[in-house]
């Protein structure tokens, strides 16, 4: 079988850098030889790019034909540059190669076996040839050894090994490989795995320089140079990756602190945000609450230091100025209220002495109707008096004889008490209703004052934080109520994780209890709330358009909140 087989061609398998990895002998007919990456191929290619199934190789030993053919590859079969359609025979003749993958196949045939004589030959003779015969015989003899001779240097110098004297990357604007062989009658050049694109591919064979222009992507380069019997050497070279540049790290400035600062105080008046001068009975509480940002420390002065996010209780006995301290490396941020502190037992002093003012002032206004008609009584008695005085000194001037005397003496006497009783009767009237005006004003004042003071408590007893008395509600959980005059503003939070969802603030001018205020969040949701004052407690109802109705209890926030 070996014997009738010697005639056979064979297959010998080179790698990307011409190394030659394998030889098959092809068998006669049948099915031929299989290539591909599976380890039962008849030529096994342990590449990720061959298909486990690949090529199939078959000979015919009548004809003397190879074929091959593509077993639907991945990667495809190349004869001659050219790609085989996938089950579709192709002849395979000598000098032409496969590639596939980064393999190479080249198809080699026995050299000829020398002519064996035939039975007919005369056998050999012991005798020297005749003369001129043996002459003739040398100098053929000598010929062979000449074209021997010259056939070995005609072989050793086409034999002579391809040399690549250089193959490196030129970078820049218009990157490019150059290169430079020695020996070699052809190049080729595969680029990431495939060959290179002819059209930017230059090379002479007679100085051996060439080139090549890199395209965008291109990173892995092969060189194959031949030499005249079409052995190559090859070389590869690797795109080097640029160097980044360091990018300098930015010095970062940290961020100022940014605070937010809320004061409550639960003697009717409440403000949020607004830290206007804040009115305080004596040893009433006051809630100041805040959330610090960018912040390293925070201080509440005088009260001490804090976390970023806290609450104090203070009830100052005198008025105070706090101030909340947000420190970081880029300085400091300042929030400050000031607290103004009425004593209630000097304010209820001042109000009882101004009731005992307008009592007094009452007292007063009867003395002075009293000693106005007094007065006036006097004066009209003086006056009678002196008349009849008068008329007497006129008698007795008359009897004189100086009547006319007398007469004047009376008209200035008469003028005299009459100017002096209408000045005594106008000072005491216009003291009575000077006095009477007073009163009136008083009791004015007392009368307003008082109402703003009912109405502050109608519209003022929402006021303050209010907490829900279940923990683990999943509804309302906390409610902070103010106003501004008769308008009642209401901010709610609802259970969310991880914090509490802010609904945000609502304001409606308070107009009787009960007092409803309405949230409303956009298509068509709306969260009614109404609100009343039972004992301590402060009962809600919350009415929501999409579900049922609930009622909630809140209790008064009692302390500082963690």
């Amino acid at each position: 079988m070996h014997e009738a087989n010697e005639g056979a061609p064979r297959v010998r398998v080179q790698d990307e850098l011409g190394r030659v990895v394998n030889v098959v002998r092809l068998p006669p007919d049948g099915d031929g030889v299989i290539v591909g990456r599976a380890l039962h191929s008849d030529i096994a290619l342990p590449s990720k790019d061959v298909s486990p199934l690949h090529l199939r190789i078959r000979w015919d030993s009548a004809s003397g034909h190879v074929t091959i053919t593509d077993l639907g590859s991945t990667t495809g079969t190349y004869l001659d540059g050219h790609r085989l359609d996938a089950g579709q025979p192709y002849d395979w003749g000598d000098g032409q190669r496969v590639r596939l993958a980064g393999h190479w196949l080249k198809l080699v045939r026995p050299a000829a076996p020398p002519d064996t004589p035939s039975d007919n030959s005369p056998p050999a003779s012991d005798e020297p040839p005749p003369g001129p015969r043996s002459g003739r015989v040398v100098l053929a003899g000598a010929l062979a050894l000449v074209a021997l001779a010259l056939a070995a240097a005609i072989y050793g110098w086409l034999s002579r090994p391809a040399e690549i004297a250089s193959f490196a990357l030129m970078a820049g604007d218009e990157p490019a490989v150059q290169f430079q062989v020695n020996n070699a009658q052809r190049v080729a050049l595969w680029v990431n795995g495939r060959p290179a694109t002819p059209e930017r591919l230059a090379f002479d064979p007679r100085t051996g320089a060439g080139s090549y222009a890199v395209g965008e992507g291109e990173e892995e380069f092969a060189l194959f140079a031949y030499n005249l019997l079409g052995q190559p050497v090859s070389s590869r070279l690797v795109y080097p990756a640029p160097t980044p540049t360091p990018v300098p790290r930015p010095t970062l400035t940290p961020s100022p602190a940014d605070i937010g600062f809320a004061v409550f105080a639960f003697n009717g008046v409440n403000k949020v945000n607004d830290l206007g001068d804040i009115i305080l009975n004596k040893g009433d509480p006051l809630l100041i609450e805040w959330d610090v940002v960018n912040a390293d420390g925070v201080e509440l002065q005088p009260a001490g230091t804090f976390a970023a996010r806290d609450a104090v209780r203070v009830a100052p006995n005198e008025t105070t100025t706090y101030t909340l301290v947000a420190r970081n490396r880029a300085g400091e941020a300042r929030r400050s209220v000031r607290v103004v502190v009425v004593d209630a037992q000097a304010t209820a002093a001042v109000n009882a002495t101004a009731s005992a003012i307008a009592q007094a002032t009452r007292d007063a206004e009867a003395a002075s109707q009293q000693r106005a008609a007094a007065t006036a009584t006097a004066a009209s008695q003086e006056t009678a008096t002196a008349i009849a005085d008068a008329f007497v000194r006129a008698q007795a001037a008359a009897a004189a004889k100086a009547t006319q005397d007398a007469l004047a003496v009376f008209a200035a006497t008469g003028t005299a008490i009459a100017r002096e009783t209408v000045q005594a009767e106008g000072t005491a009237i216009a003291q009575a209703t000077a006095g009477a005006q007073q009163a009136s004003d008083a009791t004015a004042t007392a009368i307003v004052q008082a109402t703003a003071q009912a109405l502050a408590a109608r519209y003022g007893q929402y006021n303050g934080i209010w907490l829900n008395d279940d923990p683990a509600t999943d509804g309302i959980t906390r409610l902070i109520i103010g106003n501004v005059g008769p308008t009642i503003t209401v901010q709610a939070f609802a259970r969310c994780r991880p914090r509490d969802c802010d609904w945000g603030v609502r304001s409606r001018p308070f107009t009787g209890e009960p007092y409803t205020l309405a949230f409303e969040f956009g298509d068509g949701v709306t969260r009614q709330l109404t609100f009343a004052r039972v004992s301590d407690k402060l009962r809600v109802t919350d009415a929501d358009s999409r579900g049922p109705i609930r009622t909630y209890s809140f209790s008064p926030a009692g302390g500082p909140r963690p």
